[in-house]
């Protein structure tokens, strides 16, 4: 029985179409017909941030409208915006990005054929929209192809951990889930390599490096990926080291 058709039966029942009766009455008989969803369609538990509206209204029918509406617990939940409810899962995303840092570090050696394979298993920009402090994978791989023609890379050594802001912010939409994760770190090695016998044409210590990073959850593949790494070391640190 399609929506419509239930909306058609109460009429003819003689119930005020527009009256609350009405909307409530349409609303226990499609959740009586049609039973709501029973999990969350997001991998992780949110926290609404204030203020917020719940609803046990399968159809959710009831909210004002003004958030963006999750199914979570049996209940709609409408609210301006959401933040992880378990601290786990703000550090799994966080891993995500540290993981794009490895592969972009080149500890392991110099950049191979398959470099932007590689880094696409862990970035993918495409239809973001650039801003000035923008750094996208076209970017990060251009710039690393062509050191690589003058038989040189960058290997980044990270001296201490990544500090992360206290503050993220978390965009939940029907199409699509991004998180934004301010970072800085307090020492970073950057040194210039030869690919031919590994030896370091130059190298200087940065006092510190800060960024954000941008990623996009990918519900496909069931993990994070980083869509822009905004103030990023290829776009805004490198031009200055190799001039």
């Amino acid at each position: 029985m399609t929506l419509e058709a239930i909306r058609v039966a109460v009429t003819a029942s003689g119930v005020p179409e527009g009256s609350t009766e009405f909307e409530a009455q349409v609303a226990a008989t499609r959740c009586a017909l049609i039973p709501p969803p029973t999990a969350t369609p997001m991998p992780w538990r949110l926290a609404p941030e204030e203020p917020y509206v719940v609803s046990t209204n399968c159809l959710g029918s009831d909210l004002p409208g003004q958030g963006v509406r999750l199914w979570q617990d049996d209940v709609w939940i409408e609210a301006q915006g959401y933040q992880f409810a378990a601290s786990g899962d703000l550090e799994t995303a966080r891993q995500a990005y540290v993981a794009f840092l490895d592969v972009i570090s080149l500890q392991a050696g110099p950049p191979t054929d398959d470099f932007a394979a590689t880094l696409s298993d862990h970035m993918v920009s495409t239809d973001v929209l650039p801003s000035p402090q923008s750094c996208l994978a076209d970017e990060i791989t251009g710039h690393v192809a062509a050191l690589r023609r003058q038989g040189l890379y960058v290997r980044l050594t990270f001296t201490e951990p990544l500090e992360w802001d206290g503050d993220y912010f978390l965009f939940v939409s029907p199409v699509e889930t991004t998180l934004a994760l301010p970072w800085s770190a307090s020492s970073v090695r950057q040194e210039l390599v030869s690919i031919e016998n590994n030896s370091v044409a130059r190298a200087e210590q940065l006092a510190g490096l800060a960024g954000t990073a941008r990623l996009r959850y990918d519900a496909e593949k069931g993990r994070w990926l980083v869509t822009d790494d905004a103030r990023g070391y290829y776009c805004h640190a490198l031009p200055a080291f190799i001039r």
